[in-house]
C-alpha cells in the first residue's frame, strides 16, 4: 500500500497551521507544520515531502528565503507560496525561484486542494520521467549489442559503451570524434549505398557489412538501423544496433578454405594410398572388389586370382561377414601360405553407402624379425617410453595446471573457477592414470603424515558442490572430536573421489550423496567382518540413494579393469585403485549395498592417539611469498618455462628466464641470481652438467632441480654435487612456492 503525500507547512500563525494540517489530514495528505524557516528546513531533510506551503512573509524571516532553503536540502518539494498580503513583483520573484503557484490569503479551499493536487501531479510525472530515463538508460548502458545515434553527415551522436569497446575506443568522446563517411567503413564498403538506403526504404534489417576499428582492422557486423525524420520529413539522425559477427564470417570463410582443402587433400590421399605398402581395396556388399591399390592387386592376385571389378568371397579360411566380426581391434585376422605371413582386416565404411575396406598387408619378414628381437628389447623399450612419456608429458601437464591453479586463484566469479578447475582435474587426470596401476598393486610411493580428515572433506565437499549435478543432494557429517590419521592427503583425495563419483553414476535421475566421518572403537577382531585390530579407528562413510550393485556383480567390484560401465566411460580401474590405497594405509573397506536402495562404501583408517603428532591439516594459511629475489629459471620448451615464469612473479620474485644451460650461465656472469631453477633434461646444456659446473667453478647459489622422469638414478651424485631440492613435474604452484621459500630458510 503506498504512503499518503506528505505537505510541509510553514506558516507563523497558529490557527493557520492548525486548520490546514486539519484540512490535509481529512483529504487524505499527511502534514507536516512548523513556524520557521530553520524548523522547516530540518523537516524537509528528514521527510523530504512532496509539497511545501510556504507563508510569504514568516516572523523573523522570508518565505522566499526559506523556499530557497528548501529547493536544497530537497529539491524534488514541489513549493506553493502563500501571503495575504503581496505585491506582483513578490509574485512574479517566487515563481523566479521555482514555486509552483501563488495563492492569497484568505485563500479558497476547494481552489488551494487543486493547487495542491496539481502540484502533487507534478511531482509524481516528474519522478516517474526520472525512473523512465534511469531504466532506458541501464538498458543502453548494459545492452550486450552496440547501439548507436548518428548524422547523415556521418557524425556520432550517442553509443552505448558495447559499441565503443567493439570498435576498440577508450571512451565515448573519442569515438564521437570519429567521421564515419571518412574513416567509419572498410575500403570495399561505403556509408553512401547505407544512407541511400535507409533513406529509401525507413530502415535496415540484418544489414552485413564491414566496419573499420580503430587500430584499422576490419570487423565484420550485422547492423539494424532506422531513420529519424522531423517535422518537415528530413532525416536528423540514423537510429541503429551493431552485432560483431567477425567471428561467424571468419568460420565461414575457414570452412571455404577448408572445403577447397579438403579437396586438394582428398587428391593427395588418393596419391598416398596408390602409394602405401600396405593393400587397400574398396569391397561392396556382394564381394565384388571396386577399388584396389598396386599392392592390393599383387596380393590379391596372389591369394585369389581376382582383381579390380571381380568378385571375392573367401580369403583364406574366412569369409568377408567372418573377417568383419569383432570390435577394430581384434578385426584383424592372419593368414598363412607356404611362402609367406599376411595380416588383413576388413572394416565397414561409416557413414555412407554400404560398403567395406580391405587393408592387407605382407608382415613375413616382420613376423621373422620381430621374434629375434621381441624378448630382449621388451623390457628396455618399455622403460625408454615410459621415461620419455613421463618427460614429456608432464611439461605439458605442467603448462597447464600451473595456469589453471593461477587462474584459479585470481578469478572470482563461481562459475570460471568450477570451469578452471575442472580444467585442471582433467589434466591431473592425466597424470594420475599410471598411478592407478600403482595404487591398486600397492607399489606407490606415497607420504603419510599426520591428517585431520574434516577440513579435508569439506574442501572436497566444496569441489563436489561445484561439480555434481544440482539434482543430487550432497551431505556432509561429521561426528565432535578430531580425526587424525596417518596418511597422504593425495591419495585419501583420491578415496574421496572415485566413491563419490561411483555413488553419482549410481544417481543418473538424482538422489542424496552422504559423506559421514565418526570415531569407533573397536574392542575385539570379530566385532566386524574385516577383522580389524583393536583401537580407535576413524570410520569414513560414503552412501548414496541410487541402483545398488548386483550380487552377481559385487564380488568382483575391487577387481582390477572390472568395469560395468559402457566402452569409454571406465577403466575399471575405481575401485581398485581405493582398495589398494586403503591396504597402504593399513585401513580396511567394506561395502553394504541393495539393489534398487543405494550403497555405501565404508573406510576404516586407523586413529592416531591423541598426545601423536598432529601435524598440519590440508588446509593452507597461503602460499609463501617472495621478497624480490632474482630466480634464474632454465627451462628448454618455451611454453613451459613461460608458465613458470608467470607463477614465479606471481609468487613475488624477479624472473630472468633461459632456454638452456649455456644461456643460463651467460646470464647468471652478466645478472647474477639468488636461486636457480632448472630442468634436468635439456639440450645443448642440461641441468646435471649445468650443476657440475657451477660447482667445479665455485658458484655455491642454490639449484633446484625440476624433472619428469618418475626416477632420477642419478638424483644421488647431484645431492652429492650440492643439489638443494628436486620437483616432480608437473610441479603445483604451493610446490614452487614452499620449495623456494624452504632454500631462502623461510
Amino acid at each position: 500500500m503506498n504512503a499518503r503525500p506528505s505537505v510541509l507547512v510553514v506558516d507563523d500563525d497558529a490557527g493557520v497551521r492548525r486548520t490546514l494540517g486539519d484540512i490535509l489530514t481529512i483529504k487524505g495528505y499527511e502534514p507536516h507544520v512548523c513556524s520557521g524557516g530553520r524548523e522547516a528546513a530540518a523537516l524537509a531533510g528528514s521527510v523530504c515531502p512532496d509539497v511545501a506551503l510556504i507563508d510569504l512573509r514568516l516572523e523573523g524571516a522570508s518565505g522566499l528565503r526559506v523556499m530557497q532553503e528548501l529547493r536544497v536540502v530537497s529539491p524534488e518539494t514541489e513549493c506553493i507560496v502563500l501571503t495575504g498580503h503581496a505585491s506582483q513583483d513578490s509574485a512574479i520573484e517566487a515563481m523566479n525561484l521555482g514555486a509552483y503557484a501563488y495563492v492569497q490569503k484568505p485563500f479558497d479551499v476547494d481552489h488551494l486542494l487543486f493547487t495542491i493536487r496539481r502540484a502533487f501531479e507534478k511531482r509524481q510525472v516528474a519522478r516517474a520521467l526520472a525512473e523512465s530515463e534511469a531504466r532506458f538508460r541501464t538498458i543502453y548502458e548494459n545492452a550486450v549489442i552496440g547501439l548507436y545515434r548518428t548524422t547523415p553527415e556521418g557524425r556520432i551522436v550517442m553509443a552505448n559503451p558495447t559499441l565503443v569497446r567493439m570498435l576498440g575506443y577508450a571512451s565515448l568522446e573519442d569515438l564521437v570524434s570519429r567521421d564515419l563517411t571518412a574513416d567509419g567503413f572498410a575500403p570495399s564498403y561505403s556509408r553512401e549505398s547505407f544512407c541511400e538506403r535507409v533513406e529509401r526504404e525507413g530502415t535496415i534489417s540484418g544489414l552485413e557489412t564491414v566496419w573499420r576499428r580503430k587500430d584499422g582492422t576490419p570487423i565484420y557486423v550485422r547492423e539494424n538501423a532506422v531513420a529519424v525524420r522531423d517535422e518537415g520529413g528530413q532525416v536528423v539522425y540514423y537510429d541503429g544496433s551493431v552485432e560483431d559477427i567477425t567471428a561467424r564470417r571468419q568460420a565461414e570463410e575457414e570452412r571455404e578454405r577448408l572445403t577447397v582443402q579438403l579437396a586438394e587433400r582428398a587428391r593427395q590421399v588418393g596419391q598416398i594410398i596408390a602409394a602405401l605398402p600396405d593393400g587397400v581395396a574398396l569391397l561392396f556388399p556382394d564381394g565384388r572388389i571396386g577399388l584396389a591399390n598396386p599392392v592390393a592387386q599383387e596380393i590379391l592376385m596372389t591369394l585369389a586370382g581376382v582383381g579390380t571389378g571381380d568378385t571375392i568371397t573367401h580369403l583364406g579360411p574366412y569369409t568377408l561377414d567372418q573377417a568383419a566380426e569383432g570390435d577394430s581391434p581384434t578385426r584383424w585376422r592372419t593368414l598363412e601360405t607356404d611362402e609367406a605371413i599376411f595380416d588383413f582386416g576388413v572394416w565397414p565404411i561409416e557413414p555412407g553407402p554400404e560398403a567395406w575396406v580391405l587393408i592387407i598387408r605382407d608382415v613375413t619378414e616382420e613376423r621373422r624379425t620381430q621374434e629375434r628381437i621381441l624378448q630382449q628389447d621388451r623390457l628396455a623399450a618399455v622403460g625408454q617410453l615410459a621415461a620419455g612419456i613421463a618427460h614429456d608429458f608432464n611439461n605439458i601437464l605442467a603448462v597447464i595446471t600451473l595456469y589453471a591453479q593461477l587462474m584459479a586463484k585470481s578469478l572470482v566469479s563461481p562459475r570460471d573457477r568450477e570451469w578452471i578447475a575442472t580444467i585442471n582435474e582433467q589434466a591431473h587426470h592425466a597424470a594420475r592414470l599410471v598411478q592407478q596401476i600403482l595404487d591398486f598393486s600397492r607399489q606407490a610411493m606415497i607420504e603419510r603424515r599426520p591428517l585431520d580428515l574434516v577440513p579435508l572433506l569439506k574442501e572436497h565437499v566444496k569441489l563436489l558442490q561445484r561439480t555434481i549435478p544440482e539434482h543430487i543432494q550432497i551431505e556432509l557429517v561429521c561426528d565432535s572430536g578430531g580425526h587424525l590419521v596417518l596418511a597422504d592427503p593425495t591419495r585419501i583425495r583420491q578415496v574421496v573421489t572415485n566413491l563419490t563419483v561411483n555413488a553419482r553414476d549410481a544417481m543418473p535421475s538424482g538422489g542424496r550423496l552422504r559423506i559421514g566421518i565418526e570415531h569407533l572403537q573397536i574392542t575385539t577382531r570379530t566385532e566386524t567382518p574385516l577383522g580389524l585390530t583393536p583401537g580407535p579407528w576413524v570410520r569414513l562413510s560414503v552412501s548414496d540413494t541410487g541402483s545398488g550393485i548386483a550380487s552377481d556383480v559385487l564380488p568382483h567390484i575391487f577387481e582390477p579393469f572390472y568395469s560395468t560401465k559402457g566402452p569409454g566411460k571406465g577403466s575399471g580401474l575405481g575401485l581398485a585403485q581405493v582398495h589398494g590405497i586403503v591396504g597402504q594405509h593399513e585401513g580396511a573397506i567394506d561395502v553394504r549395498t541393495q539393489v534398487g536402495e543405494g550403497t555405501t562404501f565404508d573406510v576404516y583408517l586407523p586413529l592416531l592417539p591423541a598426545e601423536g603428532d598432529r601435524g598440519t591439516s590440508c588446509e593452507s594459511d597461503g602460499l609463501p611469498q617472495g621478497e624480490g629475489e632474482t630466480i634464474l629459471i632454465v627451462e628448454d620448451q618455451e611454453v613451459v618455462r613461460t608458465a613458470l615464469v608467470t607463477v614465479v612473479e606471481q609468487l613475488n620474485y624477479r624472473v630472468i628466464g633461459a632456454a638452456n644451460g649455456r644461456e643460463a650461465l651467460a646470464l647468471l656472469a652478466d645478472r647474477g641470481s639468488e636461486i636457480i631453477l632448472s630442468d634436468i633434461v635439456m639440450p645443448v646444456l642440461g641441468g646435471a652438467t649445468l650443476l657440475r659446473q657451477l660447482r667445479n667453478s665455485g658458484v655455491t647459489i642454490p639449484v633446484v632441480l625440476m624433472t619428469g622422469h618418475p626416477q632420477d638414478e642419478d638424483w644421488g651424485d647431484l645431492k652429492a654435487l650440492g643439489a638443494t631440492a628436486c620437483i616432480a613435474k608437473p610441479p603445483s604452484v604451493d610446490d614452487l612456492a614452499r620449495a623456494l621459500a624452504d632454500v631462502l630458510g623461510r
